[in-house]
This record gives structure tokens, C-alpha cells and sequence, in this order.
């Protein structure tokens, strides 16, 4: 199951409780996105069973797996709030002169969260539960709006015809180029005119007989790798 189009709308919330959607979320508009592939499937049991008409016997459903890539333009609200959910903390600080400050550090494990994928034109969406991220990749050139891509795991997903916020907030942000942005390493600034780096939290899906779906997404060693070119 996957389904992608431009009535696409894709907001979040944070869990209190990996795997439960809070009741009457107040959602959150993941803006800029340019692309993504959140999805879900169940794997089929087929019988092997010797049989007179060498037909399969019977077919069962299998183990449900969720997940799925999103790209987006960066920008200063929404996708740094996924990045902060990456990492396991976001501290932010609007500075009230059109700029934030964002510090995003290593803590405990990805912040699980609900992500919903809304069809306005049809009506219909997914909910995805327990959704903590994988993967975050980056990269930027002095041309370009920066772009990003995270890769998403879930517990589980359902279908709705009605929308978990029928009016999510709006994170619609300035987005990162390459013109007004800069790079320091420590207090030093570069100048470099490309850059990339990837993050993965290395997270394993735990599966137990007696159940269709994960019973934990448990993170592993968080590893930052990337380059960059400097004039």
C-alpha cells in the first residue's frame, strides 16, 4: 500500500505512547515536502501442503511492516522539528529578528510520532503509529534550496475517511538556500561550496510470535558521516 499525489497533505504529532495517536491531536503541517514514499504491507503465509490438483491449499496474512522515505525543502519549523525528533531533542529559540536558533543533540531514541497522509480531493488517509526515524540525510550547494530526506519506521497504519485535524497547524517557514546560508565548524566559519552528511540511528524491529506488527523499534548506535568540499 502506498499513495502519493499533489492533494497530498502530511502532518504529525508527538506520542505520549510509541504506537498510540493522542486523542484529538492538535497536528502539525510538515511543510516543503517534495517527495515521499511512507507506505505499508503484509507479508503472505502460502501453504506448501502436497495436494491432488497441485493448487495452494490456503494463504495467510503475515507480519504488517510501515515505512518509507520523506524529502523536503528544508526550513526553519517543520523539517528542524523532524530533525529534532531524529536525535531525541530539539531546543529552540526564536530570536525574533526572522532567524531561530536550533540546537538538536543526541539523547535517549528518536521521539516516536503519528503521521498522517491526507487526500483532500478523495477524502481518505493513512495514519502511521509509532513512527521514529532512521535515517536523515542532507546536502547543499551554494545554488540550491537546501534539501533532506528522512527515513521513517512505524509500528503500524490504518486507513481513515476522516482526517485526525481538520485544521493542522500551518508550519509554512523561510526555506534554507545556498546563497543566505553559512557553515562553521566550532566557531570558525568555511567557506565551502558543497556539503552533505548522513545520520542513522541504526534501529532494529523487533518481531514476536503472537503478533502482526513491531513490538519495538529499539535504536542503536547513532552514526554521523558526510563531507564537504572547502575554496
Amino acid at each position: 500500500m502506498a499513495a502519493s499525489g499533489s492533494n497530498l497533505r502530511l502532518s504529525f504529532i508527538d506520542e505520549q505512547t510509541w504506537g498510540v495517536t493522542p486523542a484529538n491531536p492538535k497536528m502539525k503541517v510538515l511543510a516543503g515536502v517534495v517527495s515521499e514514499t511512507l507506505g505499508g504491507s503484509m507479508d503472505t503465509l502460502t501453504s506448501k501442503a502436497l495436494n491432488p490438483n497441485r493448487g495452494v491449499d490456503f494463504m495467510a496474512p503475515g507480519q504488517k511492516k510501515a515505512q518509507g522515505d520523506i524529502s523536503y525543502e528544508m526550513g526553519v519549523r517543520g523539517s528542524v522539528g523532524l530533525i529534532g525528533r531524529l536525535l531525541g531533542k530539539i531546543d529552540s529559540v526564536d530570536n525574533t529578528d526572522g532567524t531561530f536558533t536550533h540546537t538538536c543533540t543526541v539523547a535517549k531514541g528518536p521521539i516516536p510520532i503519528s503521521i498522517e497522509k491526507w487526500f483532500s480531493d478523495v477524502g481518505l488517509g493513512f495514519v502511521f503509529r509509532g513512527c521514529k526515524a532512521n535515517t536523515f540525510s542532507v546536502s547543499g550547494d551554494p545554488n540550491v534550496i537546501i534539501n533532506g530526506t528522512i527515513g521513517m519506521m512505524a509500528k503500524g497504519y490504518e486507513s481513515t475517511t476522516k482526517a485526525l485535524d481538520p485544521a493542522p497547524e500551518s508550519t509554512s517557514h523561510a526555506f534554507y538556500d545556498g546563497i543566505r546560508a553559512s557553515v562553521k565548524v566550532g566557531d570558525k566559519q568555511f567557506d565551502m561550496n558543497t556539503i552533505s552528511f548522513d545520520v542513522t540511528n541504526n534501529i532494529e524491529d523487533a518481531r514476536v510470535i503472537g503478533k502482526d506488527e513491531s513490538v519495538a523499534l529499539t535504536p542503536g548506535v547513532c552514526e554521523v558521516k558526510g563531507s564537504f568540499s572547502v575554496v
